[in-house]
């Protein structure tokens, strides 16, 4: 069906970047072929073709396949370096990076949702979705530093972490008056701010009260295990 065909043509172009990534950051161009440039520079508008097909299938490349047919695992199935190669070549091209990125970050907080919901509701299986989480926004930030491109802007791990700590909280129904979170990180109307809604300065003390809430709820190792799968999918 299309579905399959779609999912057997993405896992094709996603192999081929990541086998080929060192060619494609470095093709050879202009006079006697002594230059050399990325792929996104000599062709930005395939760049932006692939990043479309591709976009939908950003988890698979993470080793979350359970809903696409035709794209199988890229690599081993433990080392993301695979997925990494494919966004550093996406981000030759800072207008496919960045809207490919963008997507990522929205399904890393979808994931980090699923996440939360889970351990809230009991169920064993919420980890899977911390993992691919780190994973996904672990290969963003290695991406980008492999392909160069400072133009394209990526958020640091403690960025997530605050979030997994956020959607824990949030999960759990935290409300103002709760020992581990000052009143200050609640909205007027008792809603858990988001890390987005708070300062730069308070940002310290608001990582340290998700930090501490998760913990008191089940999830010691919350900082941890994000922090392991984030840095070996980028490659740190």
């Amino acid at each position: 069906n299309a579905a399959k065909r779609a999912g057997e043509a993405a896992h094709a172009i996603a192999t081929f970047m990541a086998a080929d990534k060192d060619g494609l950051m470095s093709l050879s161009s202009g006079w006697f072929a002594l230059q050399h440039k990325s792929l996104g520079e000599l062709n930005p508008k395939l760049v932006r073709g692939y990043a479309s097909a591709l976009t939908p299938f950003q988890g698979a490349l993470v080793g979350d396949v359970k809903s696409v047919p035709g794209f199988a695992i890229i690599g081993d199935g433990v080392d993301v370096s695979s997925a990494r190669s494919v966004f550093a070549v996406i981000d030759t091209d800072t207008q496919a990076g960045n809207a490919f990125n963008d997507s990522a970050y929205q399904r890393v907080k979808d994931y980090l949702h699923s996440y939360a919901e889970a351990v809230s509701a009991g169920t064993p299986d919420g980890l899977v979705n911390l993992q691919h989480a780190a994973e996904l926004a672990g290969v963003v930030d290695g991406g980008q530093r492999e392909s160069g491109n400072g133009a394209i802007q990526t958020e640091t791990v403690q960025h997530w972490i605050n979030r997994a700590g956020f959607e824990i909280a949030a999960a759990q129904g935290a409300r103002a008056g709760d020992p581990d979170i000052p009143g200050e990180f609640f909205k007027s109307d008792g809603q858990l701010k988001s890390p987005d809604d708070v300062t730069n300065n308070d940002l310290p003390r608001y990582a340290t009260a998700m930090i501490n809430f998760s913990a008191r709820h089940g999830q010691p190792g919350l900082r941890g295990d994000f922090r392991h799968w984030y840095e070996d999918a980028a490659g740190k």
